[in-house]
């Protein structure tokens, strides 16, 4: 029995558990201090930054990735530091964390696609935050641009996140891109109306309204000749492309409203229904 607890309290060097334990604390300490720094570092670079921004006037697409890379990289090499303080061999975990991240990257490739689609979005940059767009049939203002995904905010407010991916194999309709946007507002009228007093009442409708650019006359071309009806369509030059929906809302009830007034036929579809009577033979 003696002879037993004698091997035990050599297996069980208390003195060498405490020194372990005392090392270990104080590493972790050293390396929370660490962590500590680089987030004051952080902090620091982050308020210089956007002190440079500020004066430069960066487009906030661009600050956003900019602050992300500085985040990131901030946040890579004090976890580095950190580790290598409490005696990980950062060497061996990179290597280690390689082999498995080829798994994972098997696993999440859908994640990765789209991530490395949003580095193309922003090195690209399709649309700026701010921007109203139309992605996938979803039409809204550009909120946040990430990795991973985009984040549209639509006039109904409704947060559609949409995966870099989709982007950029889809089809994206800017609406601000450039400054000015055209409005075409179609509209049918019988096909006994006289076409030119059509006409001339569509174009009073914006004729001086300063929301209309002046160095684009407004025109009204007919779009097709149906057997009840002749479509006409107003285009005009928008001068804000941010109020083309409320504007586009307005001038279609001013045309209705116009056309009331000038008694020009609005045509509508006719449907004939033939009620049959059916005779059952005994």
């Amino acid at each position: 029995m003696e002879r037993f607890w004698e091997e035990l309290v050599k297996y069980f060097d208390y003195e060498a558990i405490v020194a372990q334990v005392i090392t270990i604390t104080t590493n972790a300490f050293k390396a929370g201090i660490i962590l500590l720094a680089f987030y004051v570092f952080y902090r620091i670079l982050k308020s210089v930054l956007t002190k440079v921004i500020e004066k430069f006037k960066l487009e906030k697409t661009i600050v956003n990735f900019l602050m992300m890379v500085l985040r990131y990289t901030v946040l890579i090499f004090g976890a580095v530091t950190a580790l290598d303080q409490i005696g990980v061999n950062v060497a061996s975990l990179i290597t280690g964390l390689g082999i498995v991240g080829i798994a994972v990257g098997f696993a999440a490739k859908d994640t990765l696609s789209n991530i490395i689609a949003g580095i193309f979005i922003f090195w690209d940059r399709p649309f700026y935050i701010g921007d109203l767009v139309e992605i996938e049939g979803e039409y809204g203002e550009v909120q946040d641009i990430t990795l991973r995904t985009t984040r549209i905010v639509t006039p109904d407010g409704r947060m559609v996140s949409i995966p870099n991916q989709k982007i950029a194999e889809n089809k994206i309709i800017s609406y601000t891109m450039f400054p000015h946007l055209r409005l075409d507002i179609g509209v049918t009228i019988g096909v006994e109306e006289d076409v030119e007093k059509a006409r001339q009442v569509l174009l009073s409708l914006v004729k001086g309204d300063g929301r209309f650019l002046k160095d684009r006359d407004p025109v009204v071309v007919v779009t097709e000749l149906g057997d009840y009806f002749i479509a006409l369509k107003l285009i005009v030059w928008l001068d804000d492309t941010r109020q083309h929906i409320p504007t586009t809302a307005e001038l279609r009830e001013k045309v209705f409203n116009a056309f009331n007034a000038e008694g020009i036929e609005m045509p509508f579809e006719k449907v004939e229904v033939l009620n049959y009577k059916r005779e059952l033979s005994s």
